[in-house]
């Protein structure tokens, strides 16, 4: 069994590892929806459009569709935790006490 410290040492590996992993199958079955055509607009209909403003900067995305969307997340989760800080663990160690208060 691990003691607490390898476990500390371990925790930021596993986090980052789990949150990349997470992104990863976000990104692959927005793909796979992407792919499959989920909710195609039938001819004439105006397509979806979204736009969105971040300081000085403006986009734009047109004939969205859900596959888009989860990949789009996708991306956003893994590229949110490669700027983030690594979670710290801590570990404080109390004084040991004698039971004859010596």
């Amino acid at each position: 069994m691990l003691n607490p410290d390898a476990l500390g040492a371990f925790y930021p590996i596993i986090f980052r590892v789990s949150v990349v992993v997470a992104g990863v199958i976000s990104i692959v079955c927005g793909y796979r929806l992407f792919l499959a055509g989920v909710f195609r607009l039938p001819p004439g209909e105006p397509p979806t459009e979204v736009s969105g403003r971040f300081g000085g900067a403006e986009f734009t995305l047109k004939s969205l569709a859900p596959g888009t969307c989860f990949a789009l997340f996708g991306a956003i989760v893994i590229g949110a935790m490669m700027v983030s800080t690594p979670p710290e663990v801590g570990r404080s160690r109390m004084a040991s006490v004698s039971p004859g208060g010596k």
